[in-house]
């Protein structure tokens, strides 16, 4: 058998592996409730009863000050973990990256309230982060993904963001499809501040 790392590596190089690695990725309730199937605690042991390939990391964190200053509240729920966020009202917040959100009534869906671009195509109207917003312990990361690695575990680094669904977050969806045919050279040069972001975090 295959460990993780070794059935991903197999996967990435068009090899057969002896299965299909598995990532698991669930709202807090579906993870709800398959601990409570298998009678376990924590999310760690789900992984592990379903020999998931994908759950060892590290990451280079973001620190958003001028954001920090506004934090207001925390918000966590069947619709996710927001955590410390700056609430607009009891069910609406914002995020660091300007997107304002509307939690529903039955608490299961968050609702696109508002942008940083849902009035403008200004791109510099928005404070984007730069690499002394980055945050992160070189040592402390080079120890964790070496024992990682010892232990037979495929490593993530840091995602960054996606470049249609955090365009169409920041603009609005509706507006940033038809930026696709009305004004497809700011779409480009929107997903190129994401690439750069992306490019800063994975050449840290």
């Amino acid at each position: 058998m295959m460990t993780p790392r070794e059935r991903m590596i197999a996967t990435l190089e068009h090899r057969m592996p002896d299965r299909i690695p598995i990532q698991l990725g669930w709202r807090d309730e579906v993870m709800d409730a398959v601990k409570s199937h298998y009678g376990v605690e924590t999310e760690t042991e789900v992984a592990k009863i379903l020999e998931a390939d994908m759950q060892r990391g590290v990451g280079v964190g973001t620190r958003w000050p001028e954001y920090e200053k506004r934090i207001n509240g925390e918000l966590n729920g069947p619709f996710g973990h927001i955590g410390q966020t700056v609430l607009h009202d009891a069910r609406t917040f914002e995020d660091s990256w300007g997107v304002v959100e509307r939690v529903s009534e039955d608490q299961k869906y968050l609702e696109w309230i508002g942008g940083p671009f849902a009035m403008t195509d200004d791109l510099d109207a928005f404070a984007w982060p730069t690499a002394e917003n980055l945050v992160f312990d070189l040592d402390d990361m080079k120890q964790r993904v070496a024992e990682f690695k010892k232990q037979g575990y495929w490593v993530m680094g840091s995602p960054g963001v996606h470049p249609f669904k955090q365009g169409w977050r920041m603009r609005g969806f509706e507006n940033f499809l038809a930026d696709y045919v009305a004004n497809p050279d700011w779409v480009a040069a929107i997903q190129e501040r994401f690439l750069q972001y992306n490019l800063m975090l994975t050449r840290t």
